[in-house]
């Protein structure tokens, strides 16, 4: 995976419950005529599958199943998805541990059969771990979103910690070719919840839950400054959480890396890195008193 996320990444610098459509059908990545199309690391085409969750299309590969909708925002769609080829993703949940999961199971095995011959080393539909898929809708249009995309990008594959997100796929565009990629297409492990849902529910939380999501927040933010990366956006939608509270940072958008400068740099403290830094950090609603005070905030 981290070849193919690196080749991709290339490229996008280049560039600067639901079922599968009925008419659709899992088929060969179409690149435009002339063109290369993306292909495996044995050579072979990628092959994608076609679905429509929450209104958008879904084209994804066809190692993927595509189960349910579990968030929306302005950036797109994400979606709770069966990986066919991988026996355990990081501690992803399994599809056997989902209620209702046997008749979905069953119709994406199906789907996959029909996409790809299945290998012996294929595993069991109720061995299958749920990943979470992520759909960011044209985000070369606007130079900043691009931008923010390939931050997150570089960040979410670089950084390793329990507490923080991490990227395990990226899907690649029917071409090399920079013309006809408008979505991108992210995975990464599948948490539960999130905090703001969390708080907003009728679910009581003690001390000890306080305490614990509080220990991992600090042992997440002590990861990330110790590498020199700021996240410049802390709020509770940002923090997922699984049923035995276990929590991961997420949404590198608006982080920056921010390496220590020695003190004998020259300038006055505040014109290096640090000053070239955009004026909008972190959700208004959770914004630091001194940034509320500072012009243009």
């Amino acid at each position: 995976s981290t070849a193919r996320v690196d080749d991709v990444a290339v490229a996008m610098v280049g560039a600067s419950g639901g079922s599968p459509v009925p008419p659709k059908r899992a088929c060969t990545a179409g690149a435009p005529e002339g063109e290369a199309p993306s292909t495996s690391r044995d050579g072979q085409p990628f092959q994608f599958q076609q679905y429509v969750m929450g209104g958008l299309a879904f084209e994804v590969d066809a190692r993927y199943a595509i189960k349910s909708v579990v968030g929306k925002g302005a950036y797109g769609l994400v979606c709770a998805a069966e990986d066919t080829l991988n026996r355990n993703t990081r501690g992803c949940p399994t599809a056997g541990a989902s209620a209702g999961a046997g008749a979905g199971t069953a119709a994406a095995a199906n789907d996959a059969a029909t996409a790809s011959p299945v290998s012996p080393t294929t595993p069991p539909p109720a061995a299958r771990p749920l990943v979470a898929v992520k759909k960011v809708v044209d985000p070369f249009s606007d130079r900043t979103d691009a931008k923010r995309l390939l931050r997150e990008i570089r960040l979410l594959r670089t950084l390793r910690h329990p507490n923080v997100l991490h990227l395990i796929d990226m899907m690649p565009p029917p071409a090399l070719a920079p013309d006809g990629w408008r979505d991108v297409y992210l995975v990464t492990r599948l948490y539960d919840t999130n905090l703001h849902r969390v708080i907003y529910s009728s679910q009581p939380l003690s001390d000890a839950h306080v305490q614990y999501m509080l220990f991992q927040i600090f042992r997440a933010l002590a990861y990330l400054h110790d590498a020199g990366v700021v996240h410049r956006d802390m709020k509770p939608t940002n923090l997922l959480l699984n049923r035995d509270c276990e929590l991961a940072l997420a949404d590198f958008g608006l982080a920056r890396y921010m390496p220590q400068e020695p003190e004998d740099a020259p300038g006055k403290p505040g014109e290096g890195r640090a000053g070239l830094l955009t004026k909008y950090v972190v959700t208004r609603w959770y914004r630091a008193p001194e940034l509320l005070v500072q012009a243009g905030c």
